[in-house]
């Protein structure tokens, strides 16, 4: 998902809503550059932060187990 330090709506909606869920932790989020992605991950304790949705796709290190 895409999650920017300065706010909006994955930051009001989503990010709490699956810090709200049993067994769920956010371990990965995307967003337009990487120094927003930077700024986002330290904001919401998020440790693998990309510049694109691509990247994180590609990244071996994003569980994509459904």
């Amino acid at each position: 998902m895409g999650l920017s330090a300065s706010g909006g709506w994955a930051a009001t909606a989503h990010a709490p809503a699956l810090a709200g869920l049993d067994g769920y932790e956010l371990r990965a989020l995307s967003a337009s550059s990487d120094e927003s992605a930077r700024a986002a991950g330290e904001t919401y304790a998020v440790p693998l932060a990309f510049s694109s949705a691509e990247e994180l796709a590609r990244s071996e290190e994003v569980d994509r187990r459904g």
